[in-house]
């Protein structure tokens, strides 16, 4: 993920820091279906998160089986708009 190279971090760093820090103000969107070429079943979840002083939007999954996967982390390009904070 280019995003962890920009932060200078490790993908479980950023693993840590998310399930310590996340909670339900950092909603942003979801449930959204999901918009790849081969749709994985599931809704996708928006939520917002300040990372080594970054603000990033990261996109969780929840799969059938009721896992909930993490599938992406970037650098918010744009002013995100959280409606519980």
């Amino acid at each position: 993920m280019a995003t962890l190279a920009n932060l200078a971090i490790q993908e479980t760093l950023a693993l840590d820091i998310i399930y310590n820090k996340i909670s339900w103000q950092d909603y942003i969107s979801g449930p959204e279906t999901d918009d790849h070429p081969r749709p994985i079943p599931g809704d996708v979840w928006v939520f917002g998160l300040t990372i080594e002083d970054v603000e990033c939007y990261l996109k969780f999954q929840d799969r059938p089986n009721g896992g909930v996967v993490w599938i992406s982390l970037h650098d918010a390009k744009y002013p995100m708009n959280y409606p519980y904070k």
